[in-house]
C-alpha cells in the first residue's frame, strides 16, 4: 500500500471535517461571511475594531464549535437468522455488524429460571460486515424438544470466556432472539 493509501486508513484521517453535515457547512459559511463583513468596515477607532473582532470570534463559537460533537460511529450488530422458532442442537447463526468488528460472540441464555446464565459460543467468522457462528443450543442430554433459549450477538471489548450472569455493560448487544430446541431437525455446519 502506498504511503498516501496508508495515511487514508489512519484514524487521524477520520477528522471532524469529514463528518460534517450540511447544516455544519452552512454554519461555517455564515461564520466566514460574518468575519469578511467585519473586515470590510474601515476603522479609525482601535477599541471598536477590537470589540468587533471579539464579536466575530463569538459568532464563530456560537455558530460553529460550542456544542459537543460525537465523531465516532456507534457500532451496530444484528442477527439475521434464525429469527426465532425451532432450532437443532447445532445451528449456524448469521448476522451483520457495522462498522466491521474485530470480534463477534454469540451468547446463549440457559439454565434454571432463577439461575440463568449466558454461555459464550465460539468466536464468529467475520467477513467484512457479515458474521456467522456455529452455536450449540443445549447438550446431548437435552430432551427431543421443549428446551427454550434466548440468545444475542455481542461485540465485547474483551473476549468472554466463561459463563456470565450478565453481559458486560460495555459490550454492544444485538436484539435478543427466543428459540426452542428441536432435536428432530438436522444439525447445521459450515459449508
Amino acid at each position: 500500500m502506498s504511503k498516501i493509501g496508508a495515511w487514508f486508513n489512519e484514524p487521524e484521517f477520520n477528522r471532524w471535517y469529514f463528518k460534517w453535515s450540511l447544516f455544519d457547512w452552512i454554519r461555517a459559511g455564515i461564520a466566514v461571511i460574518a468575519i469578511k463583513l467585519i473586515q470590510t468596515i474601515p476603522f479609525q477607532n482601535t477599541a471598536l475594531a477590537f470589540l468587533l473582532g471579539v464579536l466575530a470570534v463569538v459568532i464563530v463559537a456560537v455558530l460553529f464549535g460550542v456544542r459537543q460533537r460525537s465523531t465516532e460511529l456507534q457500532p451496530l450488530i444484528t442477527i439475521q437468522s434464525p429469527a426465532g422458532g425451532r432450532v437443532p442442537l447445532f445451528k449456524i447463526v448469521r448476522g451483520c455488524a457495522h462498522p466491521s468488528p474485530a470480534l463477534v460472540q454469540v451468547m446463549i441464555l440457559a439454565g434454571p429460571i432463577n439461575d440463568r446464565r449466558w454461555f459464550p459460543q465460539p468466536d464468529a467468522e467475520i467477513s467484512r460486515y457479515e458474521w456467522r457462528a456455529k452455536c450449540r443450543f443445549g447438550d446431548q442430554s437435552a430432551p427431543a424438544t421443549g428446551w427454550e433459549f434466548d440468545f444475542c450477538a455481542v461485540i465485547p471489548r474483551t473476549r468472554i470466556t466463561d459463563t456470565v450472569k450478565d453481559i458486560p455493560a460495555d459490550a454492544i448487544v444485538s436484539q435478543i432472539i427466543h428459540v426452542s430446541l428441536d432435536r428432530g431437525l438436522p444439525d447445521e455446519d459450515f459449508p
